[in-house]
């Protein structure tokens, strides 16, 4: 993304292991973890820092994961896709389906709330 000039930002969330925020180190990225169970662990075992997050994956990796992963192949080749197909390939669906709901129940929530504060 870099390489090619694209101004992005990767923003990462919902860490459920430790190695899910000890490997972004490096990274330039933002990522959230709890308090509980994650940052004060990091604290008290105090990890040595290892960069991974701009370590190459394997070509044996990613050959395998295209051999055995329809979705992936299509996601990962370029042109595996065409635009129109985009809105209705699965992985954008399913994420799309899990965002919208979350945004929902936040919606909900906060409405909820309004109406007991009387708002």
């Amino acid at each position: 993304v870099r390489e090619k000039g694209y101004n992005v930002g990767f923003i990462g969330g919902g860490a459920r292991g430790l190695h899910h925020f000890t490997e972004m180190v490096g990274a330039d990225c933002c990522v959230t973890i709890n308090w509980e169970g994650t940052a004060d662990v990091l604290i008290k075992q105090d990890p040595p820092v290892v960069q991974r997050f701009l370590q190459k994956t394997p070509d044996s990796v990613v050959d395998e994961l295209i051999e055995k992963i329809e979705d992936y192949r299509r996601g990962y080749l370029v042109n595996a896709i065409s635009p129109e197909e985009y809105a209705d390939f699965g992985p954008v669906v399913y994420f799309r389906n899990m965002f919208e709901e979350a945004w929902s129940k936040a919606r909900s929530f906060i409405a909820n709330r309004r109406t007991e504060l009387g708002l």
